[in-house]
């Protein structure tokens, strides 16, 4: 595992995306901007022209910034699995929540999935703290083979495809953070999603509100107008439980829903 973390990250140093604050990365020189049109509107995304630097750009938003690494120490030095941050525990609190007023019912042996995980520390804090067995899937490959350096059990999946299978069975609890506007077409990965999912399963997400267009300079293909989640977990056959504007402090304009699938 080892061997593969250092030879990846020898590949990924040579790349000049990798050392030039990836402004390569992130230019829209990389995209195609394409309308796509929904039930509830017509949205102006980025699609991307190349795999690779699609893939890039995503890992300039992952767990590490690769630059000159060519062995898997100083990567592992950069994981802090402890620290949750204000975002992170508004979440735990209100699944917590939902937990004591019934709104989630898990059962003993429940299990979680965190889509789009970039550092499995809420994998872990769950594992840890509720005895929630968890697994984790995300596309930046580093992200992945560090999580399993770590003893986590996650892989690969590009959401962006939702084209293989996604494996959520016996998953009771799903959990998605700001992953789901780096993607050009959310409601196609929110449809695999639901699909994927066990009927009496739960879907905790969370994403930006930007109107004005896709942010690039933050990895993001798809702009969340208002309600566009809502509407588009309720098309994927979701019942949404819930809905709330609630951010940590300091946090941007977000929209969270807690769905579930009958």
């Amino acid at each position: 595992m080892s061997s593969e973390i250092e030879k990846l990250c020898k590949s990924l140093s040579k790349k000049e995306y990798y050392n030039d604050e990836w402004k390569t990365a992130r230019s829209f020189e990389n995209y195609e901007e394409i309308e796509i049109e929904y039930s509830f509107g017509k949205r102006k995304c980025l699609k991307k022209k190349s795999q690779d630097l699609y893939e890039a750009t995503q890992s300039s938003r992952g767990m590490i910034a690769i630059k000159d690494y060519d062995d898997i120490e100083p990567i592992l030095e950069q994981v802090d699995l402890e620290e949750l941050f204000g975002s992170d525990l508004l979440r735990i609190e209100e699944i917590d929540e939902f937990i004591r007023k019934g709104m989630i019912k898990l059962p003993k042996n429940a299990k979680l999935a965190e889509l789009g995980f970039r550092v499995p520390k809420l994998i872990k804090y769950y594992q840890e703290n509720h005895g929630i067995a968890g697994k984790g899937f995300d596309v930046v490959r580093v992200n992945v083979l560090v999580g399993k350096k770590l003893g986590y059990n996650v892989e690969e999946y590009d959401f962006s495809e939702s084209d293989k299978n996604l494996d959520l069975e016996q998953a009771n609890l799903v959990i998605s953070y700001h992953m789901l506007e780096h993607i050009t077409d959310p409601l196609k990965a929110i449809k695999r999603v639901f699909d994927s999912m066990d009927p009496g399963s739960y879907f905790h997400v969370e994403i930006p509100v930007e109107p004005d267009g896709p942010r690039l300079r933050y990895a993001h293909l798809f702009p969340f107008h208002p309600h566009d989640l809502g509407h588009m977990l309720i098309e994927a056959g979701f019942k949404v439980l819930f809905g709330t504007n609630k951010v940590h402090e300091g946090g941007p304009w977000i929209e969270r829903y807690l769905a579930y699938k009958e």
